[in-house]
């Protein structure tokens, strides 16, 4: 091999050793670095992105707990925890069930609601919150139906969202009555049981949080505004503007009012009763002013009857023994020792307290309650029905027409006097010129119905605006037998109307002998009045 030949492969060797050796370097170290390097780019980003994500999840977080405060003490605003056994779980579901239950009625009272339908339902795991695919506990839903006021809508809304607990309302919908200023408001309800929430024994067992107002232990703020500020609402009712009424708008209004107010009065019960001495009582219920209720019966209580026996020794027991004290339940002594008196005339009231009818109880069977109204007509309620459905029904164009009990079903039931009888009763005790009338007026007297006397007349006095011509006569239940409507007055006779007919009747008559002779055609075409 020459010198060249040797120094060709010295210098091929050399250069396969570094490639050798580059290769070697690029395979074991290299290669390796710059894949270590790009994971560990790809795990900055990574972490950056996940830095960005936790950031906003926060800021997130921070926004939702700065509109919703009550989120930031979910432990304690939550419904309260119970026995995680089986058994004893299911029972503490049912008790925050009857307990939120209790709670909406008396809100739903307090704030004027007049309640048609609330249900409570069961409490849902699967309609829950998620975090990470697992639901966070249990939501109890409830559904609420009724008519209410605005004021009275505003006042609700306000009472559920200051209330130190974690519900909200899902839905609702308010629209306008055509037969009342009410609105018609449906609405849904959640409430959230959240897992690890207190233990409802750090609440006394009770289903509302309990704040010692102590370092960080503060109720937390609700709403914005000061209680009552948000009644401003009503002062601009969108759903029902104002107008202007003359005074028989006023009058239709207030009977339309009546109407509606009568929906929530039901007779609930009607049993036979030992205590109050062998005899029917009923309960009734008004729904529209917070749930105002009374036992109801149809005659005065027997002496001898247990209830007025143990009345008579509670009120002994209390002029002589020592003041009972207050136990651990507070109030519920008072009502265990609260006698009931049953009544038999009972005011119904809409929720500010008005009296909008007076009702009076005349005889209870097993079915229903027969019931008098404003001392005049009488009407039959059932059980399960309310006083609007006993009171009024609807006529073939959807109007709502008065129905009481008629003459036969008032016979039938013995509420009725024997009309001819009344009709003897019923005298013309005097007649006698009126200067401020200009005219005659006549005085008469019905003995059954209360020694009632009336004055007729064809002519009106100054301040009236029409005369007071037309009398119901009424027997001794207060049922009318006739109405008689009188055409003219004179000096010794008074000439009247009743069912189209004319008759005249003087003083010391009465009108039994003046209706057996009606007037005939020719004397009443020379009274120059309209032939019957």
């Amino acid at each position: 091999m020459t010198t060249r030949e040797r120094n060709l492969a010295t210098i091929l060797i050399a250069v396969v050793g570094v490639m050798g050796v580059a290769a070697l370097a690029n395979a074991v170290f290299l290669q390796p670095f710059n894949n270590l390097r790009g994971e560990l780019e790809k795990a900055d980003q990574q972490l950056a992105q996940r830095d960005a994500e936790i950031k906003a999840e926060q800021n997130h977080i921070a926004r939702i707990e700065q509109l919703n405060p009550r989120l930031t003490q979910w432990e304690k605003l939550s419904l309260p925890q119970g026995d995680t056994r089986p058994e004893a779980f299911r029972a503490h579901l049912i008790k925050l069930r009857r307990e939120y239950n209790s709670y909406l009625n008396k809100v739903l009272a307090e704030s004027g609601f007049k309640v048609r339908s609330l249900v409570v339902r069961e409490f849902d795991a699967r309609t829950a919150p998620t975090v990470d695919k697992k639901t966070i506990g249990y939501v109890l839903p409830s559904n609420i139906e009724g008519d209410a006021s605005l004021e009275s809508v505003v006042k609700l809304f306000e009472e559920l969202y200051r209330a130190p607990i974690l519900h909200q309302v899902k839905t609702f919908s308010i629209t306008s009555v055509r037969t009342s200023k009410d609105l018609a408001v449906k609405m849904s309800l959640e409430a959230l049981l959240v897992n690890g929430a207190d233990h409802i024994s750090k609440r006394n067992g009770d289903i509302f949080a309990k704040f010692t107002n102590k370092g960080k232990d503060k109720e937390p703020i609700l709403l914005a505004r000061p209680k009552g500020a948000y009644r401003d609402i009503t002062n601009k009712n969108i759903f029902s503007p104002s107008r202007e009424t003359g005074p028989t708008d006023q009058g239709l209004n207030k009977d339309a009012d009546l109407i509606a107010e009568l929906t929530y009065v039901h007779l609930t019960m009607i049993s036979y009763s030992d205590h109050y001495g062998g005899c029917w009582v009923a309960r009734i219920h008004n729904r529209g002013n917070k749930d105002d209720t009374a036992l109801l019966i149809d005659a005065p209580l027997p002496k001898q009857s247990p209830y007025l026996k143990a009345k008579k020794d509670f009120e002994a027991k209390k002029r002589t023994g020592p003041t009972p004290r207050r136990d651990r339940r507070g109030d519920s002594a008072k009502v265990e020792n609260k006698l009931e008196e049953p009544v038999q005339k009972w005011e119904v009231k809409d929720h500010g307290g008005n009296t909008l009818l007076e009702l009076q109880v005349v005889r209870i069977t097993p079915s229903r309650v027969i019931f008098q109204a404003n001392k005049e007509k009488f009407y039959s309620v059932d059980v399960g029905e309310s006083l609007r459905e006993a009171m009024y029904k609807e006529d073939d164009e959807g109007g709502v027409c008065d129905a009481p009990l008629n003459k036969e079903q008032l016979k039938k039931l013995g509420l009725m006097g024997d009309p001819t009888e009344v009709q003897k009763k019923v005298k013309l005790s005097s007649l006698k010129f009126s200067k401020d009338r200009n005219g005659f007026e006549a005085t008469f007297v019905n003995p059954e119905n209360k020694d009632e006397k009336r004055v007729l007349a064809v002519d009106t006095l100054p301040e009236e605006f029409t005369p007071p011509s037309e009398w119901p006569v009424k027997d001794h239940f207060a049922t009318e037998v006739l109405k008689l409507k009188v055409v003219r007055v004179e000096k010794e006779r008074v000439i009247f109307e009743v069912d189209k007919k004319h008759y005249a009747i003087k003083p010391g008559g009465n009108l039994h002998e003046a209706m057996a002779r009606p007037l005939m055609a020719n004397e009443i075409k020379a009274l120059g009045l309209k032939g019957s």
